[in-house]
């Protein structure tokens, strides 16, 4: 495990001790969770944009209006 040392500001730090606290869980796994978390965001923004590079727009748009349509 890698140890690091970050600043933050001391308002911003209550907080994450504040929802540590109610989830009853401590402020380093709060933030251990909120890193996964994000990694997860940023990986599947990245994949999204991997594929949308790849395909065909209007392909794309034809399908949303296809399902727009057999919603109403």
């Amino acid at each position: 495990m890698t140890t690091i040392t970050v600043d933050l500001p001391d308002t911003l730090f209550f907080e994450l001790e504040q929802a540590a606290a109610l989830r009853h869980i401590s402020t380093e796994l709060l933030l251990i969770e909120m890193a996964r978390h994000n990694l997860k965001e940023i990986k599947a923004e990245q994949h999204f944009h991997e594929r949308a590079a790849r395909g065909i727009p209007e392909r794309g748009l034809a399908l949303l209006d296809e399902v727009a349509r057999r919603s109403h």
